[in-house]
């Protein structure tokens, strides 16, 4: 621990407890002349960043992860980005539309944490060179009550393990700083709504937001109608949506030429086959039709009836838990489950002996591999669950992990992040050895079982998605220091700079609705408490 005799905390509580009153901090000559000070009577030393890699095979052939841990989500979110592409403006385009699918299931823990769902749209909205596209948040959830229920992620309010928001605040958040973000959110003339916006995946459930609704004001009143699902693998679903059901939010194509099938799969008896199928949705903000599947790249336009030159991009931001006895883990392969007509959770067996539950990797399996594959999958481990997907107070993991690979990624996340914070599934715990384990390294373990049949779903190498073989995993790690603000591997006066400008004072919002980094005990407010920690972390430019 620093000094506590440093001029630098005689500031602290002598000059900028009072300026907590003007809602104001403490000057940059201030805050430098207290660095002085505090260089001659030493520092805590800088975690130097990890970066481990273990490529066996050409590069082409192996697959990458990216790992950023213990700093703030928005700190985790920017640099995995910063190691994979050199900055998210290398992987979103300034005109995408982008698809962010999280986890919305569950409450607590059992959905996608919402800091790591706004730091990864913040990235989006402030990318460098400015965003014109639009961001629509996507789910199936597969309750007839995703608007209401109280274990829905959309609209909880049994937030404990997740951040401060559910989903739908998190969007009203966008609307209501809408100003706030000049270069990355903009109003569609049309629509009125601006471009964060969402879209229920529903299978068949129709209903209406309340007018006003208690959260999302801006969309009361909507009508929701559910997907129509049409078997047929030839019809333009673009053209039958706008002409057939133009109510309609949402249609499914279910392929009937594409059957997960006990005959394909190798194994017997499925307890259920599945017909392969993909949504088309419209944007609530531009009204073009956006489709999941991987032939159609672009969003469509319906009133030119053609496709636009607007990319979709579709992020899976998965959850990380132990689910149950029968199903193993909730991560990147699972999370499968919200983008499909019905749900692929009854493929296998969850009750016989034998469990069979793992048939459904399989199925999801044959979902990437003739439908689509998303551009990216994005683990939001802040807060995982070792036991239980509803846990009050889950284990703060503090992770953000991102690789192209469904499998690898699943299977690193699980290894190195779930199973060894321990509780029962984890090491140590009681179950650590039993097929229930939340270890995918385990020889006949539920959960390795749903990584193999996602890798190999036909058993025949026929479709391939992912490694399981940690010498084909390049495996970069960052730790991250809190306080680091612009991610340069010190703690200095350029953090210093962001800091002060998000002060603001105990319960009072941050100064800007991006200073979640600043908000370094997360209680929502940026004041003394968090500038303690800040003072902690300081060590000088490039130490």
């Amino acid at each position: 621990m620093i000094d506590q005799e440093w001029s630098f905390y005689t500031i602290r509580r002598s000059k900028m407890a009072n300026q907590d009153n003007d809602n104001a901090g403490v000057s940059r000559r201030r805050f430098l002349q207290a660095g002085a000070a505090g260089l001659a009577g030493g520092f805590l030393p800088h975690t130097t960043p990890e970066a481990s890699a273990t490529p066996s095979r050409d590069l082409r052939d192996t697959s990458h992860i990216y790992h950023a841990r213990n700093g703030m989500p928005a700190q985790n979110v920017a640099k995995v980005f910063e190691m994979a592409y050199g900055g998210i403006e290398n992987f979103i385009g300034p005109n995408d539309v982008v698809v962010l699918r999280p986890n919305l299931q569950w409450p607590r823990n059992g959905y996608t944490n919402t800091d790591t769902g706004k730091a990864m749209i913040d990235l989006i909205l402030t990318r460098p060179g400015g965003f014109t596209g639009e961001i629509i948040v996507v789910e199936d959830e597969h309750r007839s009550n995703p608007h209401t229920s109280s274990s829905s992620g959309w609209c909880t309010t049994n937030k404990a393990s997740n951040g401060p928001y559910n989903w739908f605040e998190l969007i009203q958040h966008y609307v209501d700083h809408a100003a706030e973000y000049p270069n990355g959110i903009h109003t569609d003339p049309v629509t009125g709504q601006i471009n964060v916006s969402f879209q229920f995946l529903q299978g068949s459930n129709n209903f209406t937001l309340a007018d006003p609704h208690p959260i999302l004001s801006t969309y009361g009143g909507a009508n929701f109608a559910g997907a129509n699902s049409v078997q047929d693998g030839t019809v333009d679903p673009f053209m039958l949506l706008k002409n057939t059901y133009p109510t309609r939010n949402c249609l499914y194509l279910r392929r009937s030429d594409l059957v997960y099938s006990s005959a394909i799969a190798r194994v017997s008896p499925l307890r259920n086959e599945y017909l392969m199928s993909y949504a088309v949705f419209k944007s609530m903000h531009s009204g073009l039709y956006v489709s999941m599947y991987r032939d159609h790249p672009t969003a469509w336009d319906p009133d030119a009836e053609a496709f636009t030159a607007q990319p979709v991009k579709l992020i899976n931001m998965s959850t990380l838990n132990h689910h149950g006895s029968y199903a193993g883990v909730t991560s990147i392969v699972k999370a499968h489950f919200g983008v499909v007509y019905g749900t692929f959770h009854s493929t296998g067996w969850d009750s016989a002996t034998p469990r069979t539950f793992y048939y459904a990797g399989g199925a999801i399996g044959y979902w990437m591999g003739t439908i689509r594959q998303p551009d990216l999958h994005m683990s939001c481990a802040e807060r995982i669950g070792r036991t239980s997907r509803q846990e009050s107070n889950a284990f703060a993991a503090k992770s953000v992990v991102i690789s192209t690979d469904p499998v690898a990624l699943d299977y690193y996340v699980g290894k190195y992040i779930l199973f060894p914070a321990g509780g029962t599934y984890g090491a140590g715990g009681g179950s650590a050895a039993e097929p229930t384990t939340n270890d995918p390294s385990l020889p006949g373990g539920y959960y390795g079982l749903t990584l193999e049949f996602c890798r190999d779903p036909l058993a025949d190498h026929s479709i391939i998605n992912g490694t399981l073989n940690e010498a084909e995993m390049s495996i970069n790690v960052v730790d991250n220091t809190p306080g680091d603000f612009d991610n340069d591997g010190d703690v200095d006066l350029e953090d210093y700079d962001y800091y002060q400008d998000c002060h603001a004072g105990p319960d009072l919002p941050p100064a800007r609705p991006t200073c979640d980094m600043a908000d370094l005990d997360q209680d929502t407010d940026v004041d003394l408490d968090d500038f303690d920690l800040f003072g902690s972390a300081v060590s000088g430019p490039d130490v």
